[in-house]
């Protein structure tokens, strides 16, 4: 009403402005709040925006406001100087021109109770910071996004190759060992240990039509590339998610099945881990011997920009296990022929 009063004064536009500026930075509190991530929100508006505009840094965001600003807010960062201006003092200027505007005119204004008030506050006071009472067996909507967007993110390179370090991170190759991943798309890999003194882990090698396991002790064992529904070989054991992404395996498809029903999968509280800036997605176990027990956890790290699988963590009876995915190389050039296993002596 009092825009459509006072449209002349520019003080009534300028005041109008700031006003959806703080309306926008709620809705975007708000909006995190579910999401329970604030890097995460940022990229989607600023994916947004790409796709609307291409001067990304002068441009204005879909719904009126300036995106720079609104990505600082969303992600705690202190505002740009002389940007806006407090909603206090924008109250209190609103109500001066307003009055001076209409020397003395009153209109009625309906109170706001304490308690309405009081939850408003509440609510946007804490947006971020709250986690949804998951039920077990449920993944949480950002993990699953996150999940999503990183999957589709490996299943679009046609080659792939990185390092693996891992730490006693499985029962089933309880040491320390190095590998090296090559991956072409059509079931083409070579999974090669390359740590010293190697007893345990095997070297895999998949050339399109069959598995080849190559054991320490010179034996080999030959089976499909692809796994049987609900197991888990060791070559996926041993590179993690990110070849199960590759291949396309049961294992990587955590929006497609369910989770046993002990566990709850939801974003985890830390941003940094083995130097890298990372968002947490944390699988807690409940008890439910014999497989888990009680506190048991995964936790896996992506990126915290990118869709990038960086490692993950295993707490298990208090004995920290992990695995680093380090060098990866999206669409290096590699042999037709990868895959093809030396002769066995």
């Amino acid at each position: 009403v009092i825009e459509t009063m006072l449209f002349y004064h520019p003080a009534i536009w300028w005041i109008s402005k700031q006003i959806r500026i703080v309306r926008e930075e709620c809705c975007d509190d708000l909006a995190v709040e579910v999401l329970e991530d604030r890097v995460m929100y940022a990229r989607a508006l600023t994916s947004l925006e790409t796709l609307r505009s291409k001067e990304l840094p002068l441009a204005m965001a879909s719904s009126g406001g300036d995106l720079m600003m609104r990505i600082r807010h969303i992600l705690g960062l202190a505002p740009l100087p002389g940007r806006s201006l407090p909603l206090s003092l924008t109250g209190t200027l609103l109500g001066a021109v307003v009055l001076t505007a209409l020397f003395g005119w009153r209109a009625p204004v309906r109170a706001v109770s304490a308690s309405q008030s009081g939850g408003a506050r509440s609510l946007i006071g804490t947006a971020g910071t709250s986690k949804p009472n998951l039920e077990a067996g449920e993944i949480s909507p950002p993990v699953l996004l996150a999940l999503k967007q990183a999957r589709a993110y490996y299943q679009s390179l046609p080659t792939f190759s990185m390092r693996i370090e891992n730490h006693y991170t499985s029962g089933l190759f309880p040491t320390e060992y190095t590998q090296t991943l090559r991956w072409l798309k059509s079931d083409q890999f070579e999974l090669l240990v390359t740590s010293k003194n190697n007893t345990q882990v095997p070297n895999y090698y998949a050339d399109g039509e069959q598995l080849i396991t190559a054991l320490p002790d010179n034996r080999q064992r030959i089976s499909p590339v692809k796994p049987e529904p609900n197991t888990a070989p060791g070559w996926e054991v041993s590179a993690g998610l990110i070849l199960s992404w590759l291949e396309n395996t049961e294992s990587g498809r955590f929006d497609t099945r369910p989770l046993p029903p002990h566990t709850y999968f939801a974003m985890g509280p830390r941003t940094k881990w083995h130097g890298y800036s990372v968002r947490e997605l944390l699988m807690k176990f409940g008890e439910a011997p014999p497989y888990y027990p009680r506190g048991a956890f995964t936790s896996f790290f992506l990126d915290a920009v990118e869709p990038k699988l960086i490692g993950l963590e295993t707490n298990n009876n208090h004995k920290i296990g992990w695995a680093l995915y380090s060098d990866q190389k999206e669409k290096p050039t590699l042999p037709r022929t990868l895959g093809q296993a030396p002769t066995a002596p």
